[in-house]
């Protein structure tokens, strides 16, 4: 009885396994996993160059040297930036940091950081394409609306020569009232009108300048109120 009370006792040792040693193999089954080490921080600016990003990095732990980032990373037009530090005993500091509330954007915006995970990340990047994402119709639902179509108009005859050919109901003499028509509002009045913008300009920079820029008296001309430019009637 004793030998195989022993015999039981050493068989049960045998199978526990050891807390260390599973932990060393977990540990060791991908040494090259930092994700324990990256952190998101937000409100971030959208628009910003690689090499700014680098020394806004810095700047944050600048007074903390037992903090070190090894990486940074942010998709074009987000208001985040993924960073990974180069230790995990590193990664509570950084995080107090920047939620401590000291640290700001250019705009006053407060910054502050979660701890990287599959959750945050996807998170982060349905807040920045919430706006451009549309929901998407499901085909298996009964409520969805089906799509309604106007019914087929057909043209008449009038309605398709007003597409094709332009007065076609009018005499030729008065078409080609309509065309001076046409070259005074379209043409003679935007001359006119572009030439005053210059004037103008010059005039507001004189005020801001008025070392540098002098300004320009306005044509008479373009003063007149009747026919500045006089348009000939078109040539039959």
């Amino acid at each position: 009885e004793n030998n195989a009370t022993t015999n039981a006792t050493s068989n049960t040792n045998e199978t526990k396994p050891s807390t260390s040693v599973t932990a060393d193999a977990t540990a060791s089954a991908n040494p090259f996993d930092k994700t324990s080490r990256k952190v998101i921080v937000y409100n971030v600016l959208k628009y910003i160059k690689n090499v700014e990003l680098q020394s806004l990095v810095q700047t944050w732990i600048a007074d903390h040297p037992n903090l070190e980032i090894e990486k940074q990373k942010k998709p074009p037009q987000s208001n985040w930036v993924q960073v990974t530090l180069a230790k995990d005993e590193m990664v509570t500091p950084f995080l107090e940091l920047m939620n401590s509330g000291s640290l700001s954007n250019k705009r006053g915006q407060v910054y502050y950081a979660k701890k990287c995970d599959n959750e945050n990340k996807q998170r982060g990047d349905d807040r920045d394409n919430s706006k451009s994402r549309k929901r998407k119709p499901n085909p298996g639902s009964t409520t969805e609306p089906e799509t309604e179509y106007d019914p087929l108009k057909v043209l008449s005859d009038a309605e398709v020569l007003n597409s094709l050919v332009p007065y076609w109901d009018k005499t030729y003499e008065h078409q080609l009232i309509m065309k001076n028509r046409q070259v005074i509002q379209k043409c003679t009045k935007k001359i006119i009108n572009s030439l005053k913008q210059v004037f103008l300009k010059r005039t507001k920079e004189s005020k801001r300048n008025p070392e540098y820029v002098k300004p320009l008296p306005i044509y008479d001309w373009i003063e007149q109120k009747v026919k500045p430019i006089n348009v000939h009637r078109i040539l039959p």
